[in-house]
């Protein structure tokens, strides 16, 4: 019984001397501080921050891919958002010209049969495919956010691999 009370009881001495030194060391802060990244979100678009600067995420995330180039696992995640958001983008224009060629053929003075079923048939066809591009553009996303999420882990965990600062571009 002493045995077990003398353990529990170095183990607890232990514990509270590992916990009670700060976890990370103020350089380990300042590295997080200075090269963590987050994506964010407003009115105007999809931007990232690093360093308490705002930068635009590029086209398909390009300026974001840049920066995550040390860590390997957030370069796949990436490479996953870009396939995505182009898929989106394409499924996108062919939403908006099947919309517009729609609405062209409905203004224009046409006789042709079945002009109204055809106008609602494009217009059902644009919003469906409307649906699945937006679906493509969150895929996108949540891969990006993901991505970074992975890059700020390898950050503090120290395995980034040397790559260079996004100022030396």
């Amino acid at each position: 019984m002493d045995k077990i009370i003398l353990t529990v009881l170095f183990v607890f001495i232990l514990c509270n001397q590992v916990f009670s030194q700060e976890i990370h060391p103020p350089k380990m802060l300042e590295l997080y501080d200075e090269q963590a990244i987050y994506i964010h979100h407003d009115i105007f678009g999809r931007w990232y921050v690093k360093n308490a600067q705002i930068f635009p995420l590029g086209r398909f995330g390009a300026n974001l891919k840049k920066e995550l180039i040390g860590s390997k696992y957030a370069m796949e995640e990436m490479e996953k958002a870009q396939k995505n958001a182009k898929t989106g983008f394409i499924i996108s224009f062919f939403a908006s010209s099947i919309a517009l060629t729609g609405t062209i053929l409905e203004i224009a003075d046409l006789d042709y049969p079945h002009k109204r079923e055809t106008y609602i048939s494009m217009i059902i066809i644009s919003a469906v495919l409307g649906e699945i591009s937006y679906g493509y553009r969150q895929s996108a996303l949540s891969s990006m956010n993901r991505a970074v999420w992975i890059y700020n882990r390898d950050l503090v965990f120290g395995r980034l691999t040397p790559f260079s600062h996004r100022n030396s571009y």
